[in-house]
């Protein structure tokens, strides 16, 4: 599913340069069960990688974009896979400083989620 919308994303940008798009317009992300509510520290990368795969996501072949969110999440707000669903469902999408991804900024502007642009796969959690 996610890999539809970036690549829908992706038409939108073109070669727009910095031309951004609401992401929630897309599609929206939601956990279910009790691991949405854990926080993110008291959760292996294992059972994030599978929370995902319930909903559609996935981590980009060797990247660290779990490692990162669950060490880098907290100081942006997002303490729980909740709160990173609705960081994503609100953010805006712009294209990326690298050739080939998108760059969803998160509502409070002081992080991006980095996603590959052809397959969806998320690639890092990083601060602006």
């Amino acid at each position: 599913m996610w890999s539809v919308i970036f690549r829908l994303l992706a038409r939108f940008l073109g070669g727009a340069g910095r031309a951004t798009a609401q992401v929630a317009r897309f599609g929206r992300v939601a956990f279910t069960g009790l691991i949405k509510n854990r926080a993110l520290n008291t959760l292996t990368q294992q059972e994030v990688r599978n929370a995902f795969a319930k909903v559609g996501l996935r981590e980009a072949h060797n990247s660290h974009f779990i490692s990162r969110l669950i060490s880098r999440g907290p100081q942006f707000g997002i303490n729980t896979l909740d709160d990173f669903a609705r960081a994503l469902s609100n953010g805006t999408a712009q294209a990326g400083r690298q050739a080939g991804t998108i760059e969803i900024v998160l509502p409070n502007g002081r992080a991006a989620i980095v996603v590959k642009e052809a397959t969806g796969d998320l690639i890092t959690f990083l601060p602006l």
